[in-house]
């Protein structure tokens, strides 16, 4: 009835006319509804690469890591006798904490978003050599005794050896779907790798004897 009504009084004109904006107005409803829905979804579903990247910001392990620095570290019990060479090894151990950090942190911002399996353990392994020089070269100009770097060293190496091989798994392993699993995984080893650095400091000390005793440490006298 309402066609034959417009018909009848505007003709066929008018109703070209209503055909044309009725066409015009769905096409209108359609773009508003897919935009509509669009910013709905942005909202709802954030975006997944964006949510990777920040739970490797707020890794457990940078937790941890400050903690030790801050809390547990300068508390450490390792030879209650002898203050001043204990204080050496809580610092050098303190040393080696930071530079886990400060290299973790580099890892995480890297851009390895096309980057294969073999090439993320490449330049993990790069990144890890790098730690362990500015971890030398930072102890050394803190002060700490040569020779009881090479101790620590000693002990320490085959916790490395070990790294690097875990690395190499991690790289070539088909278990990781992408690199930023790889890298979630490679700072939970490192949190371990806290632990044993612990354990090699206090077997390194326990093998001092009287290499370092008379040396001085930020103006004091290692004790023998």
């Amino acid at each position: 009835m309402e066609f034959l009504r417009i018909l009848s009084e505007y003709g066929v004109v008018g109703l070209v006319s209503l055909f044309i904006v009725s066409v015009f107005l769905k096409v209108l409803m359609k773009d508003y509804k897919w935009r509509l829905s669009a910013f709905v979804d942005s909202i709802a579903t954030p975006d997944e690469t964006n949510q990777k990247d920040a739970e490797l910001r707020y890794h457990p392990f940078f937790t941890s890591a400050h903690y030790k620095i801050v809390a547990e570290i300068p508390t450490l019990d390792l030879c209650p006798s002898k203050p001043v060479k204990q204080q050496m090894f809580r610092d050098l151990i303190i040393i080696y904490v930071k530079n886990m950090i400060n290299t973790c942190s580099d890892i995480i911002e890297n851009d390895m978003s096309d980057w294969s399996g073999s090439k993320w353990a490449n330049e993990t392994c790069k990144d890890v050599n790098k730690m362990v020089t500015s971890f030398q070269n930072m102890a050394i100009d803190a002060g700490i005794p040569r020779e009881a770097l090479l101790k620590f060293l000693k002990w320490h190496y085959p916790t490395l050896e070990m790294l690097y091989e875990y690395i190499g798994i991690f790289g070539n392993s088909k278990l990781y779907a992408d690199n930023v699993i790889r890298t979630n995984t490679f700072l939970l080893t490192m949190n371990l790798l806290m632990v044993t650095t612990l354990g090699d400091a206090e077997r390194s000390l326990r093998e001092i004897n009287g290499e370092i005793g008379g040396k001085l440490y930020k103006g004091n006298v290692i004790e023998h």
